[in-house]
């Protein structure tokens, strides 16, 4: 397999097997020293890099941004948008934003209470910034919406659905 599929894939497929002998509880091959040395010489003669797309930078996110039109969705998603790259805040973090979360500045940016982190083990509470043109969308989208304080500030969204007011939180895996 070597050379032919990167050493990821290897060790993925080698993470199979040893699981379907678990499964089955029978001796895995794959901590046999011979596969153990094998693994390591297509790791020093083809290398561990993956390839991997460059991520994108705060220019490809503004041009997004600025594709965007007017529609309901399309509101919400330069919300999300401007929250995601201004604040660089976790998916998880971003649905959790509820509408008084959000401390307007006088310079027109804001502030974004972060209640609950990852690396907030104590739960003391973070702020992230969201600039003037990101608060003008996010305020702009909470009035779209209707939404009220103790709203989240992300929320399903439906295709002309000005009529309806849905205020269902997402899930980080939308």
């Amino acid at each position: 397999m070597g050379g032919n599929l990167a050493t990821n894939t290897i060790e993925t497929r080698l993470r199979g097997i040893a699981e379907l002998h678990r499964s089955n509880f029978l001796p895995s091959p794959t901590t046999h020293r011979l596969v153990e040395l094998a693994l390591k010489a297509v790791k020093r003669r083809y290398g561990t890099m993956t390839k991997q797309a460059p991520p994108l930078g705060k220019e490809e996110v503004l041009n997004a941004i600025s594709e965007l039109g007017t529609s309901r969705i399309n509101l919400r998603d330069k919300a999300l948008l401007w929250i995601a790259t201004d604040s660089w805040c976790r998916a998880s973090e971003i649905v959790a934003f509820r509408v008084r979360d959000l401390q307007r500045q006088i310079d027109g940016s804001s502030l974004l209470y972060i209640a609950r982190s990852k690396t907030d083990p104590f739960y003391e509470g973070a702020f992230a910034f969201l600039s003037a043109r990101g608060t003008e969308a996010v305020l702009q989208w909470i009035k779209e919406a209707g939404l009220r304080d103790d709203d989240p500030i992300i929320t399903k969204s439906q295709r002309g659905g000005c009529a309806l007011r849905s205020t269902q939180q997402l899930s980080p895996e939308s």
